[in-house]
């Protein structure tokens, strides 16, 4: 709403005059958008695989599922644990840390949606070497296409 007072000579308020603009559309569309977010949300809470967001401008994992949890012991929420590019140091595998390097750098220069794939060895949180097959890929880009 947008508004004014019309006053008459001795300043008393003798009209208001608004504009309302019907909003229903911008209302659905974020309702929708909560909805699929929800949606998205708890098929990665289900999903009997291993879920991250990786953020590209700030280096490191920002969401996780529990299933990540559970292997690596912390999520991207962990109270003091980064998992930033430190924490993929130690826990990808010494040998496969450059196909790792090529991955992420394969993926900032692809195009949207494009999967690139690699099998890792990482150490899960008590130690052990786990094998896991890799599909990534870019969801969402900013304006500068990152």
């Amino acid at each position: 709403c947008h508004g004014s007072i019309l006053r008459d000579d001795a300043g008393e308020a003798v009209r208001f005059v608004g504009v309302d603009t019907c909003i229903d559309l911008e209302k659905q569309a974020r309702d929708l958008a909560e909805r699929n977010v929800r949606f998205a949300d708890d098929l990665a809470e289900t999903m009997p695989a291993l879920v991250y967001v990786f953020d590209f401008r700030q280096q490191r994992i920002v969401r996780t599922n529990e299933e990540f949890v559970r292997m690596f012991g912390r999520s991207a929420t962990s109270p003091g644990l980064s998992l930033d590019a430190t924490w993929f140091a130690t826990a990808v595998h010494p040998e496969d840390l450059q196909k790792v390097v090529t991955k992420f750098d394969t993926l900032w220069r692809q195009q949207h949606r494009e999967i690139v794939e690699a099998d890792i060895r990482v150490y899960d949180q008590h130690g052990r070497t786990r094998w896991l097959a890799c599909r990534d890929q870019i969801h969402v880009t900013d304006a500068d296409g990152h």
